[in-house]
């Protein structure tokens, strides 16, 4: 399979393309995912992911497949939902670690409509994220007003620049 073939998004691989994936040495199939994988992303930049356990053993869902799930004997020792402001810390700590926010949004959504703190939790994220959002406009209006200056200093250079080209040579 060349480069740009391996690159190419598919989902309709046949039986018999799945199978012949097998049966490639281990090192071609690992040039072929890079290749895929610097296709659609920078090759040079790694997500670090956060996993925390809030309810070790003591889940009260029951989603079959689990073992946080409180139905079930994991041999796992059942903990009590681990507090909100705890969970909330090792966010702050997920996020300066580079965690995505969408792995952050993820700890404080295991709690549940049911969860200990709940009311408490959202109020808690309602009022950081308008902080955040706050910021974050401002911030776009700084950069904004600072694109407005930078357009109009290139806009000049280039009328200067074009204005001097213009000039016959030995005349600037």
């Amino acid at each position: 399979m060349s480069a740009s073939t391996s690159a190419t998004l598919r989902h309709d691989w046949s039986l018999a393309e799945v199978k012949a994936l097998f049966v490639q040495p281990f090192n071609d199939l690992l040039f072929q995912a890079q290749t895929v994988h610097r296709a659609h992303f920078d090759a040079n930049r790694v997500q670090v992911s956060t996993l925390l356990s809030i309810k070790t053993g003591a889940c009260p869902e029951d989603c079959k497949y689990c073992p946080q799930s409180g139905h079930y004997n994991t041999g796992l020792e059942k903990e009590k939902l681990m507090e909100v402001q705890k969970v909330l810390e090792e966010a702050a700590r997920a996020k300066a670690i580079g965690s995505p926010l969408s792995e952050i949004k993820t700890y404080l959504d295991l709690y549940g409509d049911h969860g200990e703190g709940r009311a408490q939790q959202l109020q808690y994220v309602i009022t950081r994220t308008d902080n955040e959002i706050t910021e974050l406009e401002k911030k776009r209006a700084q950069i904004d007003a600072t694109l407005a200056e930078l357009r109009v200093i290139n806009g000049s250079c280039r009328g200067l620049l074009a204005e001097r080209q213009r000039k016959p040579k030995g005349k600037a």
